[in-house]
């Protein structure tokens, strides 16, 4: 049931993010720091009264937009390398391993900074930012698959039969590593949110008058005694969003490995 609701939720933000441009923008100054369940604004207003539903909504397409397309970026990147670290080893091994040591050890914050002073803050920065360090974690987990797959019987006749390699990797291991791939990825995508909002609400990330939620609370700070809601509305859709996605995440992993969801004994 969660399930059905997470994916819903998901569904409805990215076909009513395109939709949102003329409500999230439109101000309305005498209708400022209206509360929730105001007339006509279900979420109350910003100090430029501006709805904040409208808001939270394109906000939220922002941030998955920026989570799939980071995630997408990542996962081919990782498939790759780590399908060649683990079929071939040897030193495109310790070469591949090596990068994916330095990713790992490279923060975040640090690299989007220097993005952001390279090409500007924006929605560009985060996904290089992120991208550019995300691919390790798949990377690392496609390759632990590679190295079991490749001693196993089906791989060890392909090659005795004389099959090429690129070939061995496209029928045998690509699509054993499939499923753990796309439940990695619905969870990558409920992190990159965490950091693009985080970045924004920096001021490294996506900039007005796009919305994004880390942007929104950071502006709610300011108006914490005055009017508390606007720093927690933004704080809350994100929590839903990554519960979302883990959710999502959960479901692919009892969907693809049923095994996983049963008991054992």
């Amino acid at each position: 049931m969660l399930l059905f609701v997470a994916g819903g939720l998901i569904g409805v933000v990215l076909l009513a993010f395109p939709s949102l441009h003329h409500f999230y923008l439109d101000q309305t100054l005498s209708e400022a720091l209206k509360r929730p369940l105001s007339p006509g604004h279900l979420l109350g207003t910003d100090p430029l009264g501006r709805d904040q539903l409208a808001r939270s909504l394109a906000g939220l397409g922002v941030s998955f937009t920026i989570g799939l397309i980071v995630t997408l970026i990542s996962v081919v990147v990782g498939m790759v390398l780590g399908l060649l670290a683990g079929y071939f080893r040897g030193v495109a091994d310790l070469l591949i391993s090596a990068a994916i040591d330095v990713a790992w050890g490279f923060p975040i914050i640090l690299l989007a900074v220097m993005l952001a002073g390279m090409i500007g803050p924006g929605f560009i920065s985060v996904i290089l930012a992120v991208a550019l360090l995300n691919w390790a974690g798949f990377a690392r987990i496609i390759r632990g698959y590679a190295l079991v797959l490749r001693e196993r019987e089906f791989v060890d006749a392909a090659r005795a039969i004389g099959v090429p390699s690129l070939r061995v990797i496209l029928t045998h291991l690509l699509p054993n590593v499939m499923a753990p791939t796309l439940v990695m990825g619905s969870y990558y995508v409920a992190s990159t949110i965490i950091i693009e909002a985080g970045l924004s609400f920096l001021g490294l990330g996506v900039q007005a008058p796009t919305p994004s939620l880390g942007q929104m609370l950071a502006q709610g700070r300011d108006f914490l005694r005055l009017a508390s809601w606007e720093a927690l509305i933004p704080a809350i859709t994100v929590a839903l969003a990554v519960f979302s996605f883990n959710i999502v995440g959960d479901g692919l992993r009892d969907i693809l490995d049923p095994r996983l969801s049963r008991p054992q004994g």
